[in-house]
């Protein structure tokens, strides 16, 4: 006969506080790299333009920008910037991609108060 040792777990606030706290972790992870992107600015328009977007159904991330110019921005490597860089999305993300996880983990574990 197993042992009653009084603790009782309750899988469904377990699961809720694991994909809650996914849900900050990609939000948090994705702030940072965007605030680390050396993005191009002129207007600033571009830089302002930039936000974060998480599906807590699929916990997929996106951080996007809200100009018609910011691929060409991104991708065209012949452009010099004064103040910037292209693949400003991809350098931060390459450049953090070491704690990222780390980031989602801890807010994990602050949800599950762990």
């Amino acid at each position: 006969m197993a042992e009653d040792w009084g603790a009782r777990l309750d899988l469904a606030a377990a699961s809720s506080a694991v994909q809650q706290g996914a849900v900050d972790g990609l939000r948090a992870a994705a702030e940072l790299v965007l605030a680390r992107a050396q993005v191009p600015v002129l207007s600033g328009r571009l830089r302002r333009s930039g936000k974060v977007t998480v599906d807590p159904a699929t916990l997929e991330v996106a951080i996007s920008f809200d100009t018609d110019y910011a691929v060409v921005q991104h991708e065209d490597m012949s452009q010099h910037h004064d103040g910037g860089e292209a693949k400003y999305l991809e350098n931060a993300l390459n450049e953090l991609r070491p704690v990222l996880g780390d980031i989602i983990a801890a807010e994990i574990r602050r949800r599950l108060g762990t």
